[in-house]
């Protein structure tokens, strides 16, 4: 019919692309109603810092469960369809039409998994002070008897300005990439860090006022 070229017939194949939009659906509305939810949990939360923290791990959750659900419905196409044809081709039809979603759940979840990581190296916990102070050694070993002149004194008054941009433009890029991925995200995270970094380090007023914006 008008140049198509039927492959395999099934009615499961019917079946699993019900189960395919389900899911498409499911994989974009859920997210998004459970970051509208968590947002606003976040916002009137007494430590926020903390609220971001255990909201980006239940996010992380919602996504693991969407993964499950992709990976529990290819087991009921196969087993459904293994009669009719065989289970390499429903395999590989089913992995195409789902492709998308599920490079989009596993960015999400790194997404969650790398927010999470910061809100929780803000904290108070041991572990967060070791690598801030970690952090901060380096960039005193490395700051040590250099003045930047002009340039790090704009950075040290601008300092939490600056740390903020930084922070905004990383998310700004992730949120307008057309096909982000995991590893777009954790090739953002790193830039974005290094930049952090940087920042601590050219910020550096000659070491007179370094505790000034902690």
């Amino acid at each position: 019919d008008g140049g198509q070229i039927v492959l395999v017939k099934s009615p499961a194949f019917g079946q699993a692309r019900a189960y395919v939009e389900a899911l498409r659906v499911a994989g974009t509305g859920m997210p998004l109603l459970t970051f509208a939810l968590l947002a606003g949990a976040v916002v009137v939360a007494p430590d926020r810092r903390k609220a971001l923290m255990w909201a980006m791990v239940g996010f992380a959750l919602a996504t693991v469960s969407i993964g499950v659900g992709i990976g529990a419905t290819r087991e009921v196409l196969v087993t459904s369809a293994s009669v009719a044809v065989p289970a390499a081709v429903s395999m590989a039809v089913f992995d195409i039409l789902t492709a998308g979603l599920v490079v989009m759940v596993r960015t999400i979840f790194v997404l969650t998994i790398v927010i999470a990581a910061g809100a929780a190296a803000a904290g108070p916990s041991r572990g967060a002070v070791a690598i801030r102070g970690g952090a901060q050694n380096v960039t005193d070993r490395l700051s040590s008897g250099r003045d930047f002149g002009a340039f790090g004194s704009w950075i040290h008054d601008h300092l939490s300005l600056l740390r903020m941009a930084t922070v905004g433009i990383g998310l700004g890029v992730l949120v307008f990439w057309s096909r982000p991925t995991p590893q777009t995200v954790l090739w953002v995270t790193g830039i974005a860090v290094a930049v952090l970094l940087l920042l601590e380090l050219f910020g550096r007023k000659g070491g007179a006022s370094e505790d000034s914006d902690k």
